[in-house]
Order: C-alpha cells, then sequence, then structure tokens
C-alpha cells in the first residue's frame, strides 16, 4: 500500500526568494527538492530554446502548443525517473 504524501508547491515572479523557501522547506521535512521545467533534463534544451524564441513557429499558438508539450513531455519523464522511484522507497518529495 502506498503512503500519502504532500507536493508542495511555490509559485512567485522572479528572484523573490522561491528557491530558498524551497531548500528551506526540503531540508526540514527530509524532501526532495525539485523544480519545473527541469532545465537540465532531457526536455530542457527544448524548453530553454522555444522561451528565448530560437525555434521558429509559424503563430503565436503554435510556439505556446509546443511549449506547454514540451513541459508535459517533461512532467512525465520527472514522474517516472523521480517520483515513481521516490513512493517506491517512502522518499518525500
Amino acid at each position: 500500500m502506498r503512503t500519502q504524501h504532500n507536493f508542495t508547491v511555490i509559485e512567485g515572479p522572479d528572484a523573490v526568494g522561491k528557491a530558498t523557501q524551497s531548500a528551506i522547506l526540503a531540508k526540514a521535512h527530509g524532501a526532495l527538492l525539485t523544480s519545473f521545467p527541469r532545465y537540465e533534463g532531457s526536455y530542457g534544451p527544448l524548453i530553454t530554446a522555444i522561451l528565448k524564441g530560437k525555434v521558429a513557429f509559424e503563430t503565436d499558438l503554435a510556439r505556446g502548443e509546443a511549449l506547454q508539450a514540451a513541459m508535459v513531455a517533461d512532467r512525465l519523464l520527472w514522474k517516472a525517473e523521480v517520483a515513481d522511484p521516490a513512493h517506491e522507497t517512502n522518499t518525500h518529495l
């Protein structure tokens, strides 16, 4: 039987201390710290290129859909690579 865990999300504009607060919370609760999108992950270079306008799209809608697809793929891969194994070992995320 799986144990239920909390998944805490911290959102906000750039440079307001999200990473600092996240690190403090993760350490205090013995949790695994993660951040999205995972720029260092398999989809990171594609996400970065789309965000920086280095990939050409016919429309803004196409750019948005491609970005969303890359971010969804990144989260699905994170689930398989990080979340599922963490749950198997009862590690807090």
